[in-house]
């Protein structure tokens, strides 16, 4: 027997030491995500204290096992098998002889998880949440029931981290190379070239009026004074030249002076005694 005991002992010291024990994650105070774990709640209404929320992790389980996991204590009435009289020792005052009266009890209700909550309608632990579940105490302080005030839908889950693909990934073409803005210096350079170029141009241009008005002042070359040119006195010249009637006229007008002469001469000689 004792052998026995020591090797029992024994192995649970090994698997602690190695890590085979698992233990449970601990329970959260809030609600779990959308369709995970099993969230608690405990509503006091008018025993105040408002409600509370916890998320229990893991699968589906017993409602029992999920109060327990979440910390909820509950005590039970000692002649009600199964009747919850106190949950975390509210209220005080409570004798747990027998069942609460139905205006000062606790109402169990249940959800899977889509917005609404149901009355449960066998003992607590009779019930079984399943995974993305909400399992709740309601504190009846009225005839009336009164539902937990906490709504029975939980967080969206966190999308999973994207698992880094084996495949070597492509690099991006690199863009080209743009071409650089000129610079401040390049552009004052160009601008002063252009407007070099268009004084020079401007220079040209009226070197050439003013000698195109120079032009239009002076004489033409070969005029005279009276604006016949020497082209035109040769003509005169060579038309003067190349005629012979002024020569033959001169010696006509000798020769008519002279026959005067005489025939005045030849009549003072005959009229002479």
């Amino acid at each position: 027997m004792t052998r026995r005991l020591l090797a029992a002992l024994v192995a649970v010291l090994l698997g602690t030491a190695t890590g085979a024990v698992v233990l449970a994650a601990p329970a959260q105070a809030a609600a779990c995500a959308k369709g995970d774990g099993v969230t608690v709640v405990v509503d006091y209404h008018q025993l105040g204290g408002g409600a509370s929320t916890t998320c229990v992790p893991g699968g589906g389980r017993k409602a029992t096992s999920a109060f327990d996991a979440a910390g909820v204590s509950l005590r039970y009435a000692a002649r009600q098998q199964g009747f919850v009289c106190q949950v975390n020792a509210k209220p005080a005052n409570a004798g747990c002889v027998q069942a609460s009266p139905s205006d000062a009890y606790w109402s169990l209700w249940v959800s899977s998880g889509n917005g609404s909550w149901s009355y449960a309608t066998a003992g607590v632990g009779g019930v079984s949440v399943p995974k993305g579940g909400w399992v709740a105490w309601s504190w009846q302080g009225q005839s009336g029931r009164a539902q937990p005030g906490v709504s029975p839908v939980g967080k969206a889950a966190a999308a999973p981290a994207p698992k880094p693909s084996s495949r070597p990934t492509q690099k991006a073409p690199t863009a080209a190379p743009t071409s650089a803005v000129p610079s401040a210096e390049a552009s004052a350079s160009a601008k002063a070239k252009a407007k070099e170029k268009a004084q020079a141009e401007k220079k040209a241009e009226q070197k050439a009026e003013e000698e195109r008005e120079a032009s239009a002042a002076s004489p033409s070359d070969g005029a005279g004074d009276d604006g016949t040119t020497s082209d035109d006195e040769t003509r005169a010249t060579s038309a003067d030249a190349g005629s012979p009637w002024p020569t033959l006229v001169g010696v006509a007008a000798v020769l008519v002076l002279l026959g005067a002469a005489g025939v005045v001469a030849w009549r003072r000689r005959g009229s002479a005694p």
